[in-house]
């Protein structure tokens, strides 16, 4: 029975939409703002697990896939920074650049919607261990 999730689950995904849409006020290059709001988005993410840490510190429970996916978030926006630097020095075509920038984008919504699901299991599974 699939439990009903809380809008506040989805809050990476918020934050990083409404950053992008606000970074589109300044005068910056697309990739600027696409880094910029994924930092956001996964920022938002590790206070979400942190959160949860600290909200079930005294049980014992794995954490290692909600870790795994703040690191892989975290390395992804390493590499987001590459590809950045490669549009802000114009280093290859324009084309290249922009299906390179849409492409990442495809896979950090991806990565961020699965971490989303994991944290959300590991969430429900310590809310049932507590009662």
């Amino acid at each position: 029975m699939e439990e009903k999730k809380s809008i506040l689950e989805y809050a990476p995904i918020l934050a990083f939409i409404a950053s992008y849409f606000l970074f589109h006020l300044f005068d910056w290059m697309e990739t600027t703002q696409f880094f910029w709001a994924s930092i956001i988005g996964t920022i938002t993410y590790g206070l979400m697990v942190a959160d949860l840490k600290m909200e079930y510190k005294g049980k014992k429970w794995n954490y290692k896939q909600l870790n795994f996916f703040i690191g892989l978030l975290t390395v992804f926006n390493i590499v987001l920074f590459f590809q950045s630097f490669l549009h802000w020095r114009r280093m290859i075509s324009s084309i290249v650049r922009m299906s390179i920038l849409y492409v990442l984008l495809i896979i950090f919504i991806a990565i961020l919607f699965r971490a989303i699901r994991v944290y959300s299991y590991h969430k429900s599974m310590l809310e049932n261990k507590k009662k």
